[in-house]
């Protein structure tokens, strides 16, 4: 769900959803590689301490995407 788009809709449309609920997301690993920057999928607790490392030492932006 796009959160900004559903909000409004609760509050100010009587909860009439329409045109927000996504089935996936976007590879946001791919887009950030794609821009140059360092792109990281995380799912653990581990996984992510060690991202964060790569991150603080790379000369890039990363972008660390956190999945369920």
């Amino acid at each position: 769900m796009l959160g900004m788009v559903a909000q409004w809709q609760r509050t100010f449309y009587d909860r009439r959803y329409m045109g927000v609920h996504q089935q996936g997301c976007p590879d946001y690993v791919k887009i950030a590689q794609a821009y140059g920057a360092e792109g990281v999928r995380v799912q653990s607790m581990n996984e992510l301490e060690k991202a964060i490392k790569t991150a603080v030492k790379t000369e890039v932006a990363t972008v660390i995407d956190f999945t369920n």
